[in-house]
């Protein structure tokens, strides 16, 4: 009898390659699921990394822009002030005009003195003045004039004999216990806001 006709060699044959088989069909399906399984991970993965990079980009893109509008408020707030500055050296240049003209700074002054006796409020003063710009009895009853006019208060002045060291006036009271500065330093403080302001409006519009 040949191997081949022998049933129980036979029988080992079929039983070998049906056990053969179902490790092939396993392994297959052991492959098949580890493929998915990476395919699934791949694309979890994958996604991840897309959504890490799209954050990435997206927080690139704001910072960039942030620093777009700091550098362009920078640029904005140095121009700004570069024509603050402009403005102001070109007041300047008015005010040193202004104290070399006699008829006109005494106009100014008796206006700034005027308006420091509203804003002092009392009915009797002392003014004061610089030597190169001083205030005079003449301008005196010539601010007390313009008083009433505004106001129709009638206020009695006088001069300081203590002068100031920069140009413009300053009203006491006659205790000395209360002044209201309007030298030129003292009112360009008081409208540096305003004057900003303006050079601000002017340059939106111009934009």
């Amino acid at each position: 009898m040949s191997e081949i006709n022998n049933p129980l060699i036979s029988d080992i044959i079929s039983k070998a390659e049906k056990m053969a088989y179902r490790k092939i069909t396993d392994a297959e399906r052991e492959a098949e699921k580890m493929l998915s399984s990476a395919a699934v991970r791949a694309t979890v993965e994958r996604d991840a990394v897309s959504k890490t990079l799209e954050k990435s980009f997206s927080e690139i893109d704001f910072a960039e822009e942030g620093e777009k509008r700091n550098i362009d408020r920078l640029f904005y707030l140095k121009s700004q002030e570069s024509t603050y500055n402009e403005v102001m050296k070109r007041l300047d240049e008015k005010l040193s005009d202004l104290k070399r003209d006699r008829k006109k700074y005494e106009k100014v002054l008796i206006d700034w003195a005027a308006e420091a006796v509203i804003g002092l409020g009392r009915s009797e003063a002392l003014v004061a003045s610089c030597q190169s710009a001083p205030f005079t009895e003449e301008m005196l009853r010539k601010t007390e004039a313009l008083i009433e006019k505004r106001t129709g208060a009638k206020v009695s002045l006088s001069l300081y004999d203590k002068p100031l060291e920069d140009f413009g006036v300053a009203l006491f009271s006659t205790d000395l216990k209360v002044c209201y500065s309007n030298r030129l330093e003292d009112r360009m403080h008081r409208k540096q806001k305003e004057i900003r302001k303006i050079v601000q409006e002017n340059r939106c519009k111009a934009e």
